[in-house]
């Protein structure tokens, strides 16, 4: 009984918009740089890229977790669009490991698979987006 209540728990603590999804997706994969959990979260390409990860980053991890050089990650959601089932969102992400400051940029896809919101695919790039002009 106790495993239907954490699961219903669960279930309805999951991201349910576009957006949330994507917010989350960067929580676990850049701040808290937990590839496991991210996964839960993506399908296709995006799938595929955190299951090669996982691989690569196997035996590294059997002694060593990211949490013992864990750098501080900030970010911001830039832009959103979504249309239908179907959505593009932007970030800014700014890595600071002791003196050192990195900015980085990721283009996230999501897509609604099954009435569930995913990760479709992600695109990290150095440095920050560039400023939109403003209007007239």
């Amino acid at each position: 009984m106790k495993c239907l209540v954490v699961a219903a728990l669960l279930a309805g603590c999951a991201p349910k918009s576009a957006e949330a999804v994507s917010d989350r997706f960067v929580d676990l994969y850049f701040v808290e740089i937990d590839q496991h959990r991210a996964l839960e979260l993506t399908s296709g390409l995006a799938r595929q890229k955190l299951d090669e990860e996982l691989s690569l980053v196997a035996k590294v991890r059997q002694n060593y977790e990211p949490e013992q050089a864990k750098p501080s990650i900030y970010y911001k959601r830039r832009e959103a669009q979504i249309a239908s089932d179907r959505g593009r969102l932007a970030y800014d992400i700014t890595i600071r490991h002791e003196k050192d400051e990195m900015a980085k940029n990721a283009m996230i896809s999501v897509e609604r698979v099954d009435g569930k919101w995913t990760v479709a695919n992600f695109i990290v790039q150095e440095g920050a987006l560039p400023s939109r002009p403003k209007a007239p």
